[in-house]
């Protein structure tokens, strides 16, 4: 697939979580304890600093909130959402393209009809401007 977004290069590699966590507080934007285990865990097992969160041996460890797979499936779905779109995009451009490629084959002619003899005009016009016959 074609590149779709362009990483900053003057800024430094942040994981996405981090950099969200970096602009909320940045901005000073206030988030409570449920909010920060939901943006924290959106990666779910995906991300290996979240498994200390997801697997819980003990009742008392597990979390009390469902906001992360919440967020979780908000964003499987808006990546298979995107993944489609693009392929659906690349599809399109790429039967344009062939569409296009025809039409100019059309009024053009196909290589398998085009001969080695130019047209006689062609020859006149380099002989007159260059004194010999070309072809």
């Amino acid at each position: 697939m074609g590149e779709i977004f362009k990483h900053n290069e003057k800024c430094e590699y942040m994981s996405v979580t981090d950099r969200a966590f970096y602009l909320l507080q940045a901005y000073d934007i206030p988030i409570n304890k449920k909010e920060f285990i939901g943006i924290r865990l959106t990666d779910g097992m995906y991300e290996e600093a979240n498994k200390s969160y997801l697997v819980a041996y003990k009742s008392e460890f597990q979390l009390r909130s469902t906001i992360q797979y919440i967020l979780h499936q908000a964003d499987m779905m808006a990546s298979q959402i995107e993944n489609r779109l693009t392929k659906a995009s690349i599809e399109k451009d790429e039967t344009e393209v062939q569409e296009r490629i025809q039409s100019i084959k059309n009024v053009v002619g196909s290589p398998d009809n085009v001969t080695e003899e130019k047209p006689k005009i062609t020859n006149d016009l380099f002989e007159e401007l260059f004194g010999e016959k070309r072809w």
